[in-house]
């Protein structure tokens, strides 16, 4: 920079090469693509500076008492059905590109492809999320305010024929398939949470019940 003022200083010209590594570099091998830089002759101070942006640089925006993933909504989108198996799961998330959208929410290969009962389990979304623990045998869904997999308190899989385990990844959500299916039977609990106290959406919705 010192070297750029110099010399428009003393009216000489200044150029400069600029690359947009955003999109250009995002779905490659990070370490084939330095090794191939290397190769075609960059310096290693410019290929340190390219090591130093290229890995685990992370970014997130801090709301109340939680992450939201803004990353994540540009790939909600709303569907009929969710993968039944693990075979329509990966094709469902090939088709989706998680691993390709620029995020800064987690590293690469934990922002995936997720099947979810929306917000107010009315409907099915599939969204590119970070991976969460959904504890306590609850069904887990896509939180619209958090913008993350969350525990539904309102649908719990514990007596379900394919009983969901005490701990399980959001994005394999599509092995119960019976949290699916409270969707289209609107047959969803109205137990507390574990705190014994009501959450936001059960306050919701005693006072839109009371309104009418």
């Amino acid at each position: 920079m010192e070297d750029w003022k110099r010399a428009l200083d003393e009216n000489k010209y200044v150029a400069a090469i600029l690359m947009d590594l955003s999109k250009a570099f995002d779905c490659l091998p990070h370490d084939l693509l330095l090794l191939k830089l290397e190769h075609y002759g960059l310096g290693n101070e410019a290929l340190s500076l390219l090591e130093s942006y290229l890995s685990e640089r992370y970014q997130n925006v801090k709301i109340g008492e939680f992450l939201r993933c803004f990353s994540s909504i540009p790939t909600l989108s709303v569907v009929s059905v969710c993968p039944k198996n693990r075979k329509e799961w990966i094709a469902a998330s090939d088709r989706k590109h998680c691993s390709c959208i620029l995020q800064n929410c987690t590293r690469s290969g934990n922002f995936q492809y997720h099947c979810l009962v929306n917000t107010n389990a009315d409907g099915l979304v599939e969204v590119c999320l970070p991976v969460r623990r959904i504890v306590g045998q609850y069904c887990s869904f896509y939180d619209d305010k958090k913008i993350r997999a969350e525990n539904h308190y309102h649908l719990p899989c514990k007596e379900h024929d394919v009983v969901c385990p005490e701990f399980y990844q959001s994005n394999e959500a599509y092995k119960y398939q019976e949290c699916y299916k409270t969707v289209t039977t609107g047959d969803t609990s109205t137990e507390e949470s574990p705190s014994g106290q009501m959450d936001d959406n059960q306050i919701e919705i005693q006072l839109d019940t009371s309104g009418r």
